[in-house]
C-alpha cells in the first residue's frame, strides 16, 4: 500500500493529543521471550549481551511528541494479572485508577511457536478476564526467524483470528532487540494507543470505521461542502486542510491523493465483510460510491482517506481532525477549542449597531 500524500499535519494549533498526564506500559509474556531485552535496548539503544531477568521500572519524561510521563513496567510471569479481581461477564475495562497499566505489550518469541500458541490459550484470556486494556502483540527475536514470504503470510493468518476474538487487541508488530528493529517504534506505538486511541475510530475485526466516527467525519465533510453538491472540490479540500492542519496542499499532492484512494478502492469494509459497524456506516453513504466523481472527492472517498491513515497505524491525523471540531476521546461533541468552523460563526454586532 502506498503512503498517502502529505495530508498529515506538520504542526499547527490542532496538533494536540489526549489530555492523559501519564501513560503506563506493561510488558507481558512467557519467560525468555525478550521482554527485558526490548526495554533495555530501548533505553540504551544498545543490545545488551545479557539482560536482567526483569528490568527495573523505567520512566520517560514528557516530550513534544508525547506530553505525558511514560512508565514502562517489566514483568516476570503472570502473578500481576492473577492478583487482580476477575471482571464481570461480559468483561469491560476497569476504571483507570484501579488498573495496573494503560497499555499491555504482549511479547512472544518468533522462534518458539509454543509462546505464540499460549497467547490464545493463556495470556489473552487472562488479560480479558482481569485487565482488558488496549493491547499490542509483539513478535520478538525476528532476526533469528528465517525470512520467508510464506511464513510471514502464515503468521498474518494466525494473528487474524486473535484480532477478531479479542477486541482489546489493537496492533501487531515484529521486532528485534539485537538489530534494534522497530524497538523504538513499538514503544511509540504503545504511547499512541493512549494519546490517539484506535477503538473509538475503527472496528479492527470488521475492518471498518465505527459508525460514530463515520458520522462525525460526514458532518465535517458537509461543513466544507460549500456548494452542497455532495462533493469536495480541490478548493474545498484545501480549505479543510488549511483549517485543520494549517498546511496548503499543492495540486500534485491532491492528484496523488486521488490516485492512491482510487487504486486502493473506496470500499469501507474488507471484501465480504458484513459487520454491524459496516452496516451502520452504510446508512451514511453508498458503499459502492467511487472515491471521486467529476474530479472531486465523494464522502466515500473522504472517509477512505481516513481509513487509509488508520490502516497504516497513522492515528494522529484522524484524531487531530476530530479534536479540531470539538470531539472528545469518546467522540461526543463539545465546543471546538479555538473557533467555529469557517462560515459557521454568526456576524457579531457592535454596541452602536445594536442601537
Amino acid at each position: 500500500m502506498a503512503a498517502p500524500p502529505p495530508c498529515s499535519p506538520s504542526g499547527g494549533a490542532a496538533n494536540s493529543p489526549s489530555s492523559s498526564s501519564s501513560i503506563r506500559l506493561l510488558l507481558l509474556g512467557d519467560e525468555q521471550v525478550g521482554k527485558s531485552s526490548l526495554v533495555s535496548t530501548f533505553v540504551s539503544q544498545i543490545f545488551p549481551p545479557s539482560a536482567p531477568r526483569i528490568m527495573t521500572t523505567v520512566r520517560i519524561p514528557p516530550t513534544d511528541a508525547c506530553p505525558s510521563l511514560t512508565t514502562i513496567i517489566d514483568s516476570q510471569g503472570d502473578e500481576l494479572l492473577l492478583s487482580l479481581p476477575k471482571l464481570p461477564d461480559p468483561p469491560h475495562p476497569p476504571p483507570p485508577q484501579s488498573r495496573p497499566c494503560d497499555v499491555i505489550i504482549l511479547v512472544y518469541d518468533a522462534t518458539r511457536p509454543a509462546t505464540f500458541q499460549r497467547l490464545a490459550t493463556h495470556w489473552l484470556p487472562l488479560i480479558e478476564q482481569s485487565c482488558p486494556v488496549p493491547t499490542m502483540l509483539v513478535s520478538s527475536k525476528i532476526d533469528l526467524s528465517p525470512p520467508s514470504a510464506s511464513s510471514s503470510r502464515d503468521q498474518s493468518r494466525a494473528v487474524m483470528p486473535l484480532l477478531s476474538r479479542f477486541k482489546f487487541l489493537h496492533l501487531c508488530m515484529e521486532s528485534s532487540a539485537k538489530t534494534l528493529l522497530a524497538v523504538s517504534e513499538l514503544f511509540f506505538m504503545a504511547q499512541t494507543l493512549v494519546l490517539y486511541p484506535i477503538d473509538p475510530l475503527f472496528d479492527i475485526g470488521g475492518n471498518s470505521l465505527r459508525p460514530g466516527c463515520a458520522r462525525a467525519l460526514a458532518r465535517i465533510f458537509r461543513v466544507f461542502d460549500k456548494d452542497n453538491d455532495g462533493l469536495l472540490s480541490d478548493a474545498e479540500l484545501n480549505a479543510f486542510q488549511l483549517y485543520v492542519f494549517e498546511v496548503f496542499l499543492m495540486a500534485e499532492d491532491i492528484a496523488g491523493l486521488k490516485k492512491v484512494i482510487t487504486k486502493e478502492g473506496s470500499s469501507m469494509t474488507s471484501s465480504g465483510s458484513s459487520s454491524g459497524a459496516s452496516a451502520s456506516a452504510s446508512l451514511l453513504f453508498d458503499l459502492d460510491d467511487p472515491a471521486t466523481r467529476d474530479g472531486k472527492f465523494t464522502l466515500s472517498g473522504f472517509l477512505s482517506i481516513i481509513k487509509l491513515f488508520i490502516e497504516k497505524n497513522q492515528l494522529q491525523p484522524p484524531w487531530i481532525i476530530l479534536r479540531r471540531f470539538g470531539h472528545a476521546d469518546d467522540l461526543t461533541l463539545g465546543k471546538p477549542k479555538e473557533e467555529e468552523a469557517p462560515g459557521a460563526k454568526e456576524p457579531k454586532l457592535t454596541p452602536a449597531e445594536h442601537q
